[in-house]
């Protein structure tokens, strides 16, 4: 029979009828629930309220449901809330599902539809450099290679594109001119790209200039700035600012090596040191108003800092002025001592407190050579450079402790040959009689050739270079004084190392020039005032430092001057063929007399196996002149473009050899003045080019000093 059913739809309605929640994944995000939905049955119920769990997703966490049929007529509200463990877990998207709430006596659950968006946080960018802070200072050490800087952009979660631009400032302005910076100083190798999880490398390459160059001074600040503009986000600043500072000093040598402890009671004399090394720092390599200071100097121990008495001359010379007094006594029985010197630089916020190098600079006894100069021109050569030094060049020997006392000196005496000697006895001008001698020797330490010395005093040795030493190399000169020998000091061994005399003695100012013939008269008076030569006169100039004369005639009664030049009728300094005697074979010989023809020329056992030191006398010669010049020698009179030069190809050089009734080694040149010669007290120089191939200074030619005159009217 028919059933009929009357269907009771349970009393329940949700408000809201749905839930909506939201989940963010990363950087901390949380859900935007939690959604509380509160029934409202429509009786009240006796029983309690069911949940059907088999309706609530992994992701959905409900609170607050009622277990009593009194809570629930009481409240009735359930709170719906994402399970972040869970959904931070799941892919993002959207999520749905319906719980099932029950009451007894229903058949039909109420239906609660949810719904869930799992999202990722925007993606944003950041730098991995500067995060802590825009700037990022950094110490360089100028010295060091020029910096790189790096910037590493990098996305939270999804990739982001960007572009970069970098910009470059400095606090630099040398000589009062700002310097300028331009696009091209700072270069990124990308200025765009992309931004991922792992982080994306930027680099720079800076302007080298602002870090060593003219433009890099001692506290001036390189800022370098890099900004990073992401496709979307916000855009990230970081900046590099690089203060310039020095690295520590090196010393690499003392010049002189050694000092002489003092002669006299007088202790207020001083010694300069010149000190050759690295990174050293002046107040020009300061920038201004900058807490930098110059390289710090200490004498004999890490707390004697000085103030005042040195100077920094470059960045790898530095010049200390050492008082006497300064200098550590040399204990009984010993003799010598040390005086440390030390330096440090600036490196950090405060001037340094110690010396971070040091060298010991000798303290002896001995002889103590400061410095080699050539006797005519007095010229230094280049702070930590060699002076140059030619074969028969008069030099003078400057140092200490020679064997002298105070004011006294001694001149060569020639021996019995017309020698001047290798040695001086000084003996009766000193408290305590003593040899002096000055000995050349290869950089080996062999082959030791002595030098002849024409005068010597405490302070000073006049001396000839021997022969025989190579060119273009380097040679040790000591000087010995009784059982006492010097350290030794380097010279250069050059073909040529012109210098014209002085009346001062000095190198500068009026030269030794005497006038031989003015107006075709014989004259004989020394250049200068009331003395003038004018063209067409002839003068005789002297000099040293020509070199070894390189004329080849032989002695011989019928050699005579030829059209090409007076070169052919000078004698060789030696000749060794039988028969065709040189200067060193006549001093030797004494089978030849003054008129005699030469047919028979033998050689008896020698006095002499070289001419160093020797006086030219030119009434030995038969036919010929002293030994001479070949080599190309031009005296170039007044200066720039008013210049006019004498040389033999022009007819003006009439005579370049050693000067006869001299020692060897003193030159003279007797020139005739040219026409259109500048009128005044005119510099006069002398070039030679020697013929030998061995390059010695640059230019090839050797040239003596600008600083020598003469008087032309």
């Amino acid at each position: 029979m028919p059933v009929t059913l009357n269907v009771v739809t349970q009393p329940m309605v949700a408000t809201p009828a749905s839930v909506a929640l939201t989940y963010t994944k990363g950087g901390g995000s949380t859900t935007t629930g939690p959604v509380t939905v509160k029934l409202l049955p429509a009786t009240v119920g006796s029983a309690p309220l069911t949940l059907d769990a088999n309706t609530v997703p992994l992701w959905l966490q409900i609170s607050g449901f009622p277990t009593t049929a009194t809570a629930a007529a009481a409240s009735g509200n359930i709170t719906f809330t994402v399970a972040p463990t869970v959904a931070a877990a799941m892919a993002t998207g959207n999520y749905t599902a319906t719980v099932g709430i029950g009451t007894a006596g229903y058949a039909t659950h109420l239906q609660v539809p949810v719904a869930l968006t799992i999202s990722n946080t925007a993606p944003g960018l950041t730098m991995k450099e500067g995060a802590d802070k825009s700037t990022i200072p950094v110490i360089f050490s100028k010295g060091s290679a020029t910096p790189i800087p790096t910037w590493t952009p990098y996305s939270s979660n999804e990739p982001i594109p960007f572009t970069a631009a970098c910009t470059l400032t400095t606090t630099e302005t040398p000589a009062g001119v700002p310097y300028v910076v331009t696009p091209a100083s700072c270069q990124l190798n990308s200025t765009s790209g992309i931004a991922y999880t792992l982080g994306y490398a930027l680099n720079a390459t800076l302007d080298d200039n602002l870090f060593h160059g003219a433009a890099a001074t001692y506290g001036n600040t390189v800022t370098v700035k890099v900004v990073v503009t992401p496709q979307t986000g916000t855009t990230v600043t970081v900046t590099y600012q690089y203060t310039l500072q020095p690295i520590n000093p090196g010393i690499t040598s003392l010049s002189p090596t050694s000092v002489a402890v003092p002669v006299t009671a007088n202790l207020a004399n001083s010694l300069v040191v010149l000190v050759n090394g690295t990174n050293f720092v002046g107040p020009e390599d300061i920038a201004t108003g900058s807490s930098l200071v110059p390289t710090q100097v200490w004498l004999g121990s890490a707390t004697n800092a000085l103030t005042t008495g040195y100077v920094v001359l470059s960045t790898t010379e530095l010049m200390i002025t050492i008082p006497e007094s300064s200098l550590p006594a040399i204990q009984s029985g010993k003799t010598s001592n040390t005086l440390a010197i030390g330096l440090a630089n600036q490196t950090q916020t405060g001037p340094p407190a110690t010396w971070v190098v040091t060298k010991n600079l000798n303290i002896v006894t001995a002889p103590v050579i400061y410095g080699i100069t050539s006797t005519a021109t007095y010229v230094q050569p280049n702070p930590g450079g060699n002076p140059n030094v030619a074969a028969y060049e008069l030099i003078s020997i400057f140092g200490d402790q020679f064997g002298f006392t105070t004011g006294k000196s001694a001149n060569a005496t020639l021996d019995a040959n017309f020698k001047v000697p290798t040695s001086l006895t000084i003996g009766g001008t000193i408290a305590h009689p003593t040899t002096l001698s000055v000995t050349f020797k290869d950089s080996q330490g062999k082959n030791p050739a002595s030098a002849p010395i024409v005068f010597a005093n405490q302070n000073q040795i006049n001396a000839i270079v021997p022969t025989g030493m190579p060119l273009a190399s380097t040679w040790n000169v000591t000087v010995t004084s009784g059982a006492n020998t010097s350290d030794s000091f380097a010279v250069n061994v050059v073909a040529a190392d012109p210098g014209v005399f002085t009346l001062a003695s000095d190198g500068t100012g009026p030269g030794a020039i005497v006038n031989v013939l003015t107006a075709g008269v014989a004259d004989g008076n020394v250049n200068g005032a009331g003395h003038a030569v004018t063209a067409g006169d002839i003068v005789s100039i002297y000099l040293t430092g020509l070199g070894a004369p390189d004329s080849v005639a032989i002695d011989s009664v019928s050699t005579t001057t030829n059209a090409s030049g007076f070169a052919s009728g000078c004698v060789a300094i030696s000749n060794a063929v039988t028969g065709t005697p040189g200067y060193l074979q006549i001093a030797n010989s004494t089978t030849i007399a003054a008129s005699a023809t030469v047919t028979g020329w033998t050689v008896p056992k020698p006095k002499w196996t070289n001419i160093d030191g020797a006086v030219i006398q030119g009434d030995l010669i038969l036919g010929g002149s002293a030994p001479c010049m070949i080599d190309p020698i031009t005296v170039t009179f007044g200066t720039g473009p008013a210049a006019v030069p004498a040389t033999v190809a022009n007819g003006l050089i009439l005579w370049a050899g050693f000067s006869p009734g001299s020692v060897a080694g003193l030159y003279q040149i007797n020139v005739q003045i040219p026409p259109s010669a500048p009128i005044g007290a005119q510099p006069v120089q002398v070039t030679i080019n020697p013929n030998s191939g061995v390059p010695f200074s640059s230019p090839p030619n050797a040239l003596s000093p600008n600083t020598v005159t003469i008087l032309l009217k």
